[in-house]
Parts: C-alpha cells; structure tokens; sequence
C-alpha cells in the first residue's frame, strides 16, 4: 500500500512539472523584451561575439554571469530571439517546483511538500518571472537548492556535504549578489543551534569549514561589490510598499504564511527557523538596504512563502481529522479522513478564489508595478519598415532598439533607475552602447532643427520622467504616430514623428 501512495505521489509531481512547463513555455516569444531583458539580451550576444559579456559601447557587463552565459548558449543552439532568450528560465522554473517540493517534503512533510509544489506550478507570479530573460529564477532555484543542502549538510556534517553547499552557495551568488544572503542564513543559524557546541568547542570539522567559508566570500563580496559598505552606508525604509507588492503577488498566501511559521516554529522548531531565516533575511536586505524598489528583489523566497501557508492548511486539515475522529468515538458516523481531505479542498480552493494564480495558458504575464513592459514590437516593427537613412531616431533604451536591429542616433537621456542620469553617462553618451545622448531641451531642439525628418520613442516610464519641458516640445513640434503607439496595462509605448520639410 505504501507503494501505491508513492507511486500516486511521483505522478502528481510529474503531472505538475508537465503542467508547469506548459504554462511556462506557452508562446514564449510573442511578448516584447522589456528593458532589463534587453540587458540581459545584449550581455549574452556579447559573449557570442567576444567571448565575455561585452556591451556595445566595450564596457563589461559583470551581473549574474551565470544567466548571461546561459542564454548565450541558448542562442547558439536554438538562434537569437526572445523565446531563447527566454528558455533557460523556463528550464529553472520547472527546476524549482521540483526543489520546492523536496525542500518542502524534507523540512515539514509530504503533504505540505503536494501543496507546495501545486501553488508553485500555478502561481501567476512564479509563471511570470520563469518567462524573462531575466536572472531571478536562476537565483530562486539556487537559492532553494542551497537550503535544502544547508539543511542536511548541517543534521549530518562532512566533507561532501560541505562541497555540495559551498558549490550552490557560489551558483547563487554568481546568479544574483542577493545570493550572498545565505550566508547571513547559514551563520545565524548555525549560531542559534550550535552555541552550546561551540562553547565546550565540539564543533565538527566540516562546520568550521562552511564558517570559513561563509567568512572568505563576505570577504570577497566587499572586494568584489563592495557589498557590505554598500550595505551599511545604504538605509531605506520601504516596508509598506513590499508589503503591498507582497499581498498583491500571494494573495492569501502572503497573510496565512506568518500563523503558518508560528505552527512550524511549535511542531519543528529547526525547520521552521531556516524557512524564516530563508525569508527574513534578504527581506532586510532589500527592505532596508537597497535603493532600487522591485518585487523581484523578494522573488527568491516566494517558494517559502507557499511553504509556510501550506503548512497552515496541513494543519487545519489534521486539526478537522481529529475532531471527526473525537466525534466518531462519541458514536457520529463521520470519517475522519474524509472531512480531512474535503477541508483541506476547500482550504485550497479558497485561497485559489483570490487572483495570483493562473491555470490556463497566457502569451502576456506581467511581473510588477516596478517593471514597465509596453509592447515594444509594434513600434520598432514599424520603424524598420518606415525609417529611411535619413531619418535621426531618438530612443529612450538603446539595447531595445538594437535588439530589433534599430541602431539609434541618440539617447533620450533620462532617469532610468530612478536616480541621477550622470549614472549612466560617460563622455556625453549612454554608457553601455556609447548612443550619444540628449540631456536638455536645448539639445533636443538642436537635434530637431538640424534633422529634416525623424522619430521619438517613448515609453510610459521614460515619458513620465523627462522635463515637463520636453512634453511641450513635442506637442508643439512633433506629431504622436497612433498606428505603431500602443497602450498596455504594464505600460505604454509611444512614438513620435517630425517632417520639416512639410
């Protein structure tokens, strides 16, 4: 019988990865690139070019080496375009509802491991961050991989064990510098649980060795990132606006997650304290130390999130078994097992009610409010059809533009990150493809009157960070092209024309 169960149990996975990878790899390609998959896009094509991440303009481009080198390889082997770009996040995101699962199953259970991995095949936002060009399901897979490792490295020391975190610890890293977090998670909870050992000095062996190597990397991420001066010289406080992300990302499963840490933290507590070390730790991090505002800054624990909200129904459901059963002794005619599986149904299906969940395949999936993705396709496919030699265009994202073979003359220069555009500037042009750039009406003005004819484009973010006195310019001196301008949930994009030959 237990066979049967195990059996049942390694075809619903199976069934879900199935599902998961269809839901995920569905028109993969239809969707524009939007900017930060630009960077990625343009990194990657570098490294087929020179052999290293190289941005048209010579710089390096340093970040998530390991996502960078993996989409090159996807564009070896499957050709340059967006759902290549895109396919080795989709592999990742099939990855992680299988390391969810196991990490799940190994910390609290087989049935909170069921749940878990069937809210992470159907999340909307797990679906949606496994189709970007995009590092962040690299970091989640990795980051995961590492805790179930830590978590068995740590109940049985040695030296393969210790190999085997270290090596996923370092692909975390080299996947996003949020990776380094897990330092911070292997220390602390190391030192909740060990200091008793460690004041008698009965520490194992391989223990000293992941503390060393905890040590020799913060080390070298301050080296390298200078990551724990950015860290300390770096305070903010966007609580309530994650807070917010947070809810509106895992509906449900974001609220009901805290009185499910608190049923693990009473039922196992060492578990229980690395799944909320695995949360909390990064969320300080970026909640308090990161200037740049993204939801896909917490995207790496979201697994854990669903972890401990299924822990809760798990819960429930057994707290409902018990009471059939004390009914059923009273002389009721109820069967435990079966007001158990029908409450932990309905549990599911309540939480599924909420939006946040997406089972039925989609070509759009939008990631955040942080994230602008106009449809970029309609635009650029109308200027390589329209735009003549002659013509100067203006652009806002100049990796856009190049990726659709659009090689602009200048960059609308702009506050991309939110912060001063002297951060992405060098010698007058855009520092990663060396665009020159316009950075004051005047410069704009010039560029108009010394061109006959040309285009603008301009999208719902830059549009709503240039001067004022820009907007006025172009209602004055250029004409808004409606056929290639389109409208978008997740941001517009628009583009703008001149003839002054007219």
């Amino acid at each position: 019988m237990r066979g049967i169960f195990k059996k049942k149990e390694l075809l619903f996975v199976v069934l879900l990865l199935v599902a998961g990878l269809f839901l995920r790899a569905y028109d993969l390609g239809s969707q524009s690139l939007w900017i930060d998959e630009a960077y990625s896009t343009t990194a990657a094509l570098g490294v087929l070019e020179h052999g290293y991440p190289q941005m048209p303009s010579g710089e390096p481009y340093s970040r998530a080496p390991l996502h960078t080198y993996s989409v090159a390889a996807s564009f070896a082997l499957f050709g340059v375009g967006e759902a290549s770009a895109r396919l080795p996040a989709v592999v990742f995101g099939v990855f992680t509802i299988a390391i969810a699962y196991l990490l799940a199953k190994e910390l609290l259970g087989r049935d909170v491991a069921l749940l878990t991995a069937f809210f992470v095949t159907f999340s909307a936002a797990e679906i949606a961050f496994s189709r970007q060009a995009r590092m962040y399901q690299f970091l989640q897979f990795f980051y995961l991989l590492s805790l179930l490792l830590f978590w068995r490295f740590q109940k049985e020391p040695g030296w393969r064990g210790l190999g085997l975190v270290c090596a996923s610890t370092l692909l975390a890293i080299f996947s996003h510098s949020l990776g380094f977090s897990l330092l911070v998670v292997y220390a602390l909870f190391l030192m909740a649980t060990r200091w008793r050992s460690a004041a008698h000095g009965k520490i194992e062996a391989p223990v000293l060795g992941l503390l060393g190597f905890v040590a020799v990397s913060v080390v070298f991420a301050e080296y390298q990132y200078h990551a724990v001066g950015r860290v300390l010289g770096t305070g903010v406080d966007y609580f309530w606006n994650y807070w917010a992300f947070m809810k509106q990302a895992l509906p449900v499963a974001f609220l009901l997650s805290w009185p499910g840490a608190i049923i693990a933290l009473k039922e196992k507590r060492g578990e229980a304290l690395l799944l909320l070390l695995g949360v909390l730790v990064p969320a300080y991090f970026v909640v308090f130390h990161e200037k740049m505002v993204g939801l896909r800054y917490l995207y790496l624990f979201f697994p854990i999130v669903l972890i401990l909200f299924s822990e809760l129904l798990v819960f429930f459901a057994g707290l409902a078994g018990e009471c059939a059963l004390a009914v059923r002794k009273m002389g009721g005619h109820v069967a435990s097992a079966r007001v158990s599986h029908v409450l932990v149904a309905f549990l599911v299906a309540l939480a599924l009610l909420a939006p946040g969940y997406s089972f039925f395949p989609r070509s759009q999936h939008f990631l955040e409010p942080m994230a602008p993705q106009p449809e970029f396709n309609s635009v650029y496919s109308f200027l390589q059809e329209n735009a003549g030699p002659g013509d100067t265009i203006i652009v806002s994202y100049p990796e856009v533009a190049l990726w659709h073979n659009v090689t602009p003359d200048y960059w609308l220069a702009f506050s991309i990150s939110g912060f001063p555009n002297g951060t992405w500037l060098e010698n007058g042009s855009y520092e990663r493809t060396g665009t020159p750039a316009i950075t004051g009406l005047e410069g704009l003005e010039a560029v108009h009157s010394g061109s006959t004819t040309g285009y603008i484009v301009l999208d719902s973010l830059s549009g709503s960070r240039i001067p004022p006195s820009y907007w006025e310019f172009l209602r004055n001196n250029t004409e808004w092209l409606t056929g290639p301008s389109k409208p978008g949930a997740a941001g517009g994009i628009n583009l703008y024309g001149w003839d002054n030959s007219i």
